[in-house]
């Protein structure tokens, strides 16, 4: 097993597009699966990756036949 690169809140935000605030919240909700480190959150390019796959917002209402 190689190396995991680690990026901290700058770094994903960046890398989506999000303020720092922003990659937190989804931290704390358990939307972006990150560990705290030293007091920081961190977060794998894999993960950052997956997140960046999952489709955001409400589900698609189904409609009625």
């Amino acid at each position: 097993m190689g190396w995991m690169k680690l990026l901290d809140t700058k770094e994903a935000a960046a890398r989506l597009g999000v303020s720092e605030q922003r990659v937190r919240q989804f931290c704390e909700e358990g939307r972006l699966e990150a560990r705290k480190f030293a007091g920081r959150w961190v977060i794998t390019e894999a993960e950052l990756r997956a997140f960046k796959l999952r489709p955001t917002g409400r589900p698609p209402k189904k409609k009625h036949a």
